[in-house]
């Protein structure tokens, strides 16, 4: 699709095994393929043996909300460490399907922190992050650690949203 060959380059050499990118946050229109992108990248990591999958912001943000008031509450920390400890993390549309509160910048923000700290420590972790938003709507210490010159990247995906010329054959 026009306007991806930067996205697509990105998540080619992710795929690949041999990059030194730890953080990738790729940001576009609606319908522009991240999503896809993603799926695509994590379909690789399953085939090479490893464990990784895509979890959806406003999915993450609701079973948290859910497991603090309800009976999984002893789980939400659990659950929570494994999100920041996995050598995979993708997330797919942050800003979406909530409302940006503070609760959810500050989760994003701690995710962000414990696994920039890891990498700087050495450890093996690649972290994706996929959302419509300009960065400059993003949390700043957020968007900070994707600048990381030798860890990040910030890709903005050109391509147009695909969905209006889909068609019923």
């Amino acid at each position: 699709m026009k306007g991806m060959a930067d996205s697509v380059a990105v998540f080619k050499e992710l795929a690949g095994g041999e990059s030194p990118l730890k953080f990738v946050l790729c940001y576009g229109v609606s319908g522009c393929g991240k999503t896809r992108l993603c799926e695509c990248l994590a379909i690789e990591m399953v085939r090479k043996n490893m464990r990784v999958g895509i979890s959806e912001w406003g999915e993450l943000v609701r079973r948290w909300k859910n497991m603090m008031r309800g009976e999984w509450h002893g789980q939400y920390e659990e659950n929570f460490d494994r999100i920041r400890k996995g050598k995979w993390l993708i997330i797919d549309d942050v800003g979406m399907g909530g409302i940006g509160s503070n609760y959810e910048w500050g989760e994003l923000e701690d995710i962000m922190r414990w696994r920039y700290r890891a990498v700087e420590s050495g450890e093996e972790l690649y972290t994706v992050v996929t959302t419509n938003l300009d960065i400059k709507d993003l949390p700043d210490r957020v968007v900070s650690r994707f600048k990381d010159g030798i860890h990040g990247k910030i890709v903005l995906n050109e391509a147009v949203d695909y969905r209006p010329d889909k068609r019923l054959i």
